[in-house]
This record gives structure tokens, sequence and C-alpha cells, in this order.
């Protein structure tokens, strides 16, 4: 397979599934660095263009991405920022605001900030934010996903700033340009993709991938033991921190079905393998108080990747998705092999901790949610370590829907408290009916505490969470009811 990398056209042969962190210094391009080799530290990122005709750089974590999922694509490491011996305007104002100490995380900054510069003059030439704190957010909102234990940011969050600033009186970008189309002969080899060869001199491929759900069906049916691999941020950490072999992969980001949204006047639907900066950007309009939320989803990296099939079909308990997905009364739309689709219910969708109903050869194709869902009051709320960058210590998400000051419908859900995600049937039972003046507050929280009984363990205790549950129901309730709560704006 062929990929430009730094804008030169390469061949890559390999004979096992490597990470794109795991090639590049295996080139000698260590410029990009491990540190967590788990997508939370943000040393190893690259810009990655993925669309023909696009000039978009999209900042990923190279530690958990797929090499053989860039065939066709354009990579560009820290070593190809210069032009001409020339800098990139955000590695030199690293230097003039010394925004490096001991240096290891530094790539990583100059490569999230450079797609963000890069991605913003592409976007908007010219266009400078009404105000120095709307461009600070932005930089702080580029560099979420980055880690650094010297600076204090303060001096890389100038250098940011000022590239900014000097890129924008330049209106145009240093690295984005058309990528070359997938389908022209320089990327299409005519040679089969990588393969494994067992002892038996059977032959696996190491990434199929699919472009529609007919050949994606065919894949699967042909390889039952393939595993679907959507943008890898969950799966790949089975490699890197496990260290376990993962073999025959699906690749699902080619297939239009599985990476396109649609709003009809029935339903919102989402597929599988959309990436959630993808969905935030989809649904500003429709579900505003989405991107609210996942903009603490992970990091940009992450969002550039992980998507809300990956999300679910983890069935993980502090998925941040799966709350909201269950107080939204949305549906999974899964697809056999054979073809055959079959409506599941986000509640029912979990059978235990990390397991779901989905059936042997069967996947997740999309997410639905009703148009009337939308017009009910929601809140979402996440508890963690960390503002940014972080998974959940607990999330809530409550939906209320009031006509004539009478809540017609009540749903609340939980994710960190259980080994599944749980709905709060005695609160949703106790709210169902009454007018909003008649709510009280205790007694809804006293029915939440004695319906849950959090687990403990490194991220909280039990007490702890038991205490945000409540703190959570209260706040959503009061607001509700009109109250203007402004202390809790960083909690979503």
């Amino acid at each position: 397979m062929k990929i430009d990398l730094n804008n030169v056209l390469i061949d890559v042969s390999v004979n096992e599934q490597l990470t794109v962190l795991q090639y590049l210094r295996d080139q000698g391009l260590t410029g990009t660095k491990e540190g967590c080799a788990s997508g939370d530290c943000g040393a190893c990122t690259v810009l990655v263009q993925d669309k023909p005709g696009e000039s978009v750089l999209l900042a990923v974590n190279s530690c958990i991405t797929p090499l053989l999922q860039l065939a066709g694509k354009r990579l560009i490491t820290v070593e190809g920022l210069t032009t001409e011996q020339e800098l990139h305007p955000v590695q030199q104002q690293m230097i003039d605001n010394h925004g490096s100490q001991c240096g290891f995380c530094t790539p990583g900054f100059v490569m999230s900030l450079a797609g963000w510069t890069e991605n913003r003059v592409f976007k908007q030439p010219g266009i400078v934010p009404d105000s120095e704190d709307g461009l600070r957010a932005e930089v702080i909102e580029a560099i979420s996903g980055n880690l650094c234990r010297c600076t204090g940011y303060q001096p890389i969050i100038a250098a940011g700033l000022a590239a900014a600033v000097e890129m924008n009186a330049e209106q145009h970008s240093r690295l984005s340009k058309p990528m070359r189309n997938g389908s022209d002969s320089q990327f299409d080899d005519g040679l089969p993709g990588p393969v494994i060869v067992d002892e038996a001199g059977v032959e696996t491929p190491l990434m199929l991938c699919p472009k529609d759900l007919p050949e994606l069906d065919a894949s699967l049916k042909q390889f039952p033991q393939a595993r679907i691999c959507a943008g890898g941020t969950d799966l790949f950490l089975e490699k890197t921190q496990q260290g376990n072999a993962l073999e025959c992969l699906v690749s699902t980001l080619d297939i239009a079905e599985l990476t396109s949204c649609s709003i009809s006047a029935d339903a919102l639907v989402i597929g599988a393998a959309v990436s959630f900066a993808n969905i935030e950007q989809f649904c500003q309009a429709i579900w505003p108080d989405l991107g609210r939320l996942l903009d603490r989803f992970g990091s940009p990296q992450i969002r550039n990747r992980g998507t809300l099939g990956g999300n679910l079909a983890t069935a993980s308990p502090i998925g941040d998705m799966l709350p909201v997905l269950m107080v939204m009364n949305a549906t999974i739309i899964a697809r056999s092999y054979a073809g055959v689709e079959r409506n599941i219910a986000v509640e029912g969708f979990f059978s235990g901790y990390r397991n779901t109903v989905l059936a042997e050869g069967e996947y997740i194709k999309a997410v639905s949610i009703g148009r009337a869902e939308f017009n009910g009051f929601r809140r979402y709320f996440k508890n963690s370590k960390r503002t940014m960058d972080d998974i959940s210590t607990v999330m809530g998400a409550f939906y209320i829907d009031v006509q004539s000051c009478q809540v017609r419908a009540a749903r609340i859900a939980y994710g960190g408290l259980a080994a599944t995600p749980i709905r709060i049937k005695a609160v949703e039972a106790y709210l169902q009916g009454k007018a909003v003046g008649e709510i009280d507050i205790e007694s809804a929280t006293a029915l939440l505490k004695s319906a849950i009984n959090p687990l403990s363990d490194v991220r909280a205790s039990a007490d702890y969470r038991s205490e945000v549950a409540v703190n959570m129901l209260e706040i959503a309730l009061r607001e509700q009811a009109g109250e203007v709560i402004p202390s809790v704006t960083a909690l979503i």
C-alpha cells in the first residue's frame, strides 16, 4: 500500500498490525514520542488528511491509530512541518515563548497547534475571534489532549496565540492542500493487502476495507474471526496496554452508510462509524447541548477518531454517550452479515459488564433518535478528575418533558455507578404526572439514594459517587424549574 508521508509518496509493507507510532519510529521518525500508549498524553500526535479533495488536517494519537487504515491518505509528522528550512510558525513561536523545557511533550503540542492554526486559516481566512479570550479558548481546546509537566502551559498557550495571529495575517496555510484522489493509480498499486500466514499455510488478511454494506457483510461472513475496527481508540488499547495480538480487522471507515448522519421529519440517524468530531458538527443546530458534553469527551485527537458505534459496542459502564442515549429513547439499528436488520432499545442493549445483546455476526449499523425527543428539557453532567481529556467518574443524563406545567415524561440515567449504565425508574415514576411546583427535591433525591448502590474503585468511593449523583439530580430539577446555577457550568 501507499501513504503520502510528509509529502513523499512511499510504499508500506508490513506483516503485522502496527500502530502509526510504531511504524514512524521504525522508520527513524523519532520526533513522534510514545508517552502513555493509550491516547491520553498527546505526545504522539500527528496530522492526518483522509478525504480526497479536502484540506482539513485531523490531529490524532498515532499510538492507537492503525497504520493500515492510512492507505492512500496523507500523514504529517513534526519532521514534515518545515518548508525550505523555515520553521512552521508554531515551531518558531514555541521557541520565542519558551514553550519547551524537557521537550518530550513538545512535538505533540506543536502538531496539535499546527493542525488547529492550519484548519483555522483554511476554513476562515482572515477571520479573528472577537476577543483575545475567544482566541485563548480556542488554543486551550486545541491542546486539551496534550499533557505537560514542565511549563505550566502558559508559554505554550502564548505560542499558540502568537502563531494564530501570524497565520491569520498571512491568510494562507503552510500545510493544507487538497489530498490526492485515493483512486489515482499512484495509490492503487494493484497488489493485495498485507496477510498473515498460519502454520497450515492459510492466508488471512490483516485489514479488510470494504466500501459498502454488502461488501462488509461478505467480509464478516468469509472471516468470522475478524474484528470490526472503526477509530480503534478502544480496540488498539488491547495491543498497546495488554500486549494482545490483533490480526484480522475489518475497517468500516470507507462505508458511506456507516459514516454519515441524516435528519428527517421523524428522526436523527447517526451512522455507527461517524466520529464524535463529525457528530458534534452535524448536530449543532438540533442538539446543541450534546456539543457542550462532547467538548469534554476525550480530547480533540480522540474525537477525531472515536466513533459512536465503538463507544456503544465496548459496553463500558463509564461510556459518556450511553446514559445520554438512554434518556433520549435512542434505538440501535443492528445488522447481521446475512443482511438482516433489527432495532434494539439502548436501555436493553447491555447484558452485563462490557457485554451486549448483539448476536454472533451482528454489528451496529446506526443509532436513531426520534425528533420528538428533542422537545424536552435535557441536561448532561460529567464528573471526572480532570475537566478535559478524562473519562467519567459519574455521568448523569436527565430528560424531563413538561407540558402545561406538568411532567409528561421523565427519564434519568447514570453511568459509573454500576456494571452497566442504569435508569432510575423510582425517581422517574415519582416525577411522572406531577405539576412542576409539586416536585419535592428532597423526596426525589431520597428515592435516588435508595435506588443506587455505587461501586468503589480507584476513581472514587461509593459514598463520593452517591453524593455526586444526588447533586446532579438536584441541580437538574432546580434548573428545569427555571433556576440559574452558574457555579456548575464546568460540569458540562
